[in-house]
């Protein structure tokens, strides 16, 4: 029994199923006092509820004793003729259906995870559409059921497969059956889509009301055969500090999928993110949410790459062997990955269960994870080729084979809301700012400085430091929150709340001489991107005339995040094109492509091909299609931009300006103004985050506390090996210490030449000549850079 019928007030009816107690049994072990807190409500309320829960559940055992006995026992023989009996829904693709002993099975719980890209939805929506296969085609003829948490479910791509299908059954008919007035009425593309149910799910809460309600809706629609929930963890990946509360909601879900599945028939199947797991030496994928919640699943599934390829991996079934199939991502949907002459489409829908003949595989690793740029026929530049061009298509963000750091993929998302949140209180506090670029570049901004750079928050002046520059000056919050939660003594809680305040440390624009930890002074668009070619042909320089074989003692790299703005600019070309002449590959720029400006829409004013304009200039260009949440996409892509030695790499990262705000996201109005405090509630709850303005959770802070200790190692080992440095190159280890430290040579003025009134007049570039000269005499380093009057200069 549930508790939506117990004879309670149905506001603590409400607080009932929202806490996770949907049924009478969940309500069977718990505490008064749990109950209360859980609820929010008086002890006194919990033992009058705990007590009308008693007396419902007594007579209902009784009830259901009675049935049972009166109905019998099922034997294990009816078990296994039941289970023999039964249907599947093919995925179209024949190799995978061969390890899934006919397909996905109706009466059970089938999970399928995988990485950013590898097609979890496109699979989820080829079986929303091969569910209505008719009976004379080998099909259930039924309807299917999509619940959306995501926001992930394409109708534009569910048409083309609905279309691909109809056409599928029209070359059955043509190719074998001989009588043609025998041909069936083949369903429209029109119907296909007419008979899927779609729910969007905004929020955990509505999630389970959702689940509940499915029994009732189905009773209603009985030709429903497939219920996909996409996916089935998203909204329970944030934070819960009651971490019970989040086991017994996802305890309820499940158990109800699985009463839903044997009682009308039909398939469940749930989508599901993946993390990984340290296990024999090596990381490998695995579900969200660990083994507990994958044992309500009668059957697993876990998608991976292997090189370009992609695999469906089948980690668990009851009566199957653990197997390999390839498949591919298709303009028609989920097909073979190599051509086969019997189609997908044909597969007997009531295939015997046996054991497959691929060999087993391993669970997959981490040279599992790819893009989803090599997803086909689905996905489209937003920017504009010239049809003058012909080239290579950009590179996507490579395989990643391992990975120096790992962090569990929830604590990431709950440091990467950290970073959005911090950004949105301090813009709302002070009415002023631009929380856009923080919430959609989070994920770039956590990954670099928890897992990539090198940097001592207690020293933000170690020479051999990584160098992160906002050209992107503006989203100035997103570095600030950045350097609060790794430790540097600059950005405490008080200066994030005095943010663009007189006086403050923390500018509406990042400044050096005010926030140690800000390399160079942003604001002017394109400015930043200049100075970071600066500094990355400084360490170019420096490591080219200091860095001996056994000694590499300058050594860091110069990462960038430049926006729209930053690419319109003339600057920024002139200071990228030098950079692919001179080769910095230790320049690697990240360009946050969320075609929004303060304007609108950048395609109002700027559709060039920003692509093929650096690969002209002499860059690595990468594309990370899924900026939002395609972490390992984006890990992916730093490691293959760090393999290029040669070349400055840009790395075209597609993001949300304003990420998890449910009414500004993607729109100009986030750009640069405070959310308001209506949608900074609305933005919250999307993202499921519970917490009070500037808040660090206690998890997120442990994690991100280790950079002090981490960073006074780096420099603790640098300075060891300068000091052997120092030993074996005591000159050069001299000239590069004053290089350090900006000392000048004693008496360097005098070098300057001297003019009085009566010196004869000369043009200033050539006076400006004479200067440079003298100082390049004695200054170490004097490097200038000017274009077109180098004689004369």
């Amino acid at each position: 029994m549930e508790v939506s019928s117990l004879p309670i007030s149905a506001s603590h009816r409400g607080k009932l199923i929202s806490s996770g107690y949907t049924s009478l049994s969940s309500l069977s072990s718990v505490s008064p006092s749990r109950l209360s807190q859980d609820l929010k409500i008086s002890e006194n309320e919990a033992v009058e509820i705990l007590k009308v829960a008693s007396r419902r559940s007594g007579s209902e055992k009784i009830e259901n004793g009675n049935h049972a006995i009166m109905n019998g026992a099922q034997t294990a023989w009816d078990m296994l003729h039941e289970e023999e009996s039964s249907v599947c829904i093919t995925t179209s693709c024949s190799d995978l259906d061969v390890i899934l002993g006919g397909g996905i099975r109706c009466k059970e719980v089938t999970e399928i995870g995988g990485v950013p890209g590898i097609g979890k939805t496109q699979l989820g929506i080829q079986l929303a559409v091969n569910v209505q296969i008719p009976s004379g085609y080998g099909g259930l003829g039924g309807k299917a059921i999509y619940i959306d948490t995501e926001g992930s479910f394409m109708v534009e791509r569910a048409l083309q497969i609905a279309e691909a299908c109809a056409q599928d059954m029209v070359e059955y008919d043509n190719l074998l059956r001989k009588d043609s007035q025998a041909c069936r009425v083949i369903k429209q593309p029109k119907a296909f889509l007419e008979n899927i149910f779609y729910f969007r799910i905004c929020t955990y809460t509505e999630q389970i009301a959702v689940i509940n309600y499915l029994e009732k809706f189905i009773s209603e629609h009985k030709d429903v055969k497939i219920v996909i929930v996409d996916s089935i963890t998203f909204h329970f990946r944030q934070d819960f500090e009651d971490m019970a509360l989040r086991t017994r909601l996802l305890g309820g879900m499940a158990l109800k999928l699985m009463k839903l599945a044997k009682q009308f028939k039909l398939a469940v199947v749930l989508l599901n993110q993946v993390t990984t797991k340290y296990n024999e030496g090596s990381f490998q994928l695995t579900l969200a949410l660990g083994d507990s919640w994958s044992h309500a699943s009668t059957n697993r599934i876990i998608l991976h790459w292997n090189g370009d390829e992609r695999y469906a991996y089948l980690d668990k079934s009851p009566s199957l062997r653990s197997a390999t199939a390839p498949y591919a991502v298709t303009g028609k949907g989920i097909r073979n990955a190599a051509p086969n002459c019997k189609r997908a489409i044909l597969s007997r829908s009531t295939a015997p269960r046996h054991a497959s003949s691929h060999p087993p595989l391993s669970i997959p690793s981490f040279s599992g994870l790819k893009s989803a740029s090599s997803s086909s026929a689905v996905s489209v530049s937003r920017r504009r080729s010239s049809p003058a061009v012909t080239r290579l298509p950009v590179r996507a963000s490579a395989a990643v084979e391992t990975l120096e750091k790992t962090t569990d993929t929830e604590l990431v998302e709950k440091s990467i809301n950290t970073i959005r949140f911090l950004s949105i209180d301090a813009v709302e506090k002070a009415n002023s700012g631009h929380p856009g670029l923080p919430m959609g570049c989070a994920p770039m901004g956590h990954i670099l400085y928890d897992e990539v750079m090198k940097y001592n928050p207690k020293n933000p002046y170690w020479f051999n430091r990584d160098r992160f520059v906002l050209s992107a000056g503006h989203g100035c919050m997103l570095q600030y929150a950045l350097l609060h939660l790794a430790g540097y003594d600059a950005v405490k809680e008080e200066d994030l709340k005095s943010f663009r305040q007189w006086g403050s440390r923390t500018p509406g624009h990042p400044e050096n001489f005010e926030t140690p930890g800000v390399e160079v002074t942003t604001g002017p668009l394109g400015q930043g991107i200049a100075n970071a070619v600066g500094l990355a042909l400084a360490e170019k320089h420096l490591a080219a005339r200091y860095n001996k074989p056994d000694n590499e003692i300058v050594d860091h790299y110069t990462y960038v995040i430049l926006g729209d703005g930053c690419q319109m600019e003339g600057i920024s070309n002139e200071a990228c094109s030098l950079a692919g002449h001179w080769g910095l590959g230790k320049l690697i720029a990240f360009y946050d492509d969320n075609h929004i400006s303060i304007d609108g829409d950048t395609e109002i004013a700027f559709t060039e091909s920003v692509d093929t304009r650096f690969e002209a200039l002499g860059w690595h260009v990468i594309w990370v299609k899924n900026g939002n949440t395609g972490y390992d996409e984006i890990r992916a892509a730093i490691k293959e931009a760090k393999a290029v030695k040669d070349k400055p790499t840009l790395i075209k990262v597609t993001t949300t300006i304003g990420f998890g705000s449910p009414n500004k996201a993607n729109s100009y109005s986030v750009h640069g103004s405070a959310l308001g405090a209506k949608e900074v509630e609305a933005t919250r709850k999307n993202l499921g985050w519970p917490f009070e303005p500037f808040h660090v959770p206690e998890d997120v802070k442990n994690h991100w506390s280790r950079h002090a200790s981490e960073g006074a190692a780096y420099e603790a080992e640098w300075n060891a090996k300068f000091a052997e440095y120092e030993k074996k190159y005591p000159e050069e280890a001299a000239e590069l210490k004053s290089i350090i430290t900006g000392e000048f040579p004693a008496g360097w003025e005098k070098a300057l030449p001297t003019y009085t009134p009566e010196s004869p007049g000369d043009a200033t570039r050539n006076l400006s000549q004479q200067n440079l000269n003298a100082l390049a005499k004695v200054l170490l380093v004097c490097l200038v850079a000017v274009l077109i009057l180098l004689p004369p200069t």
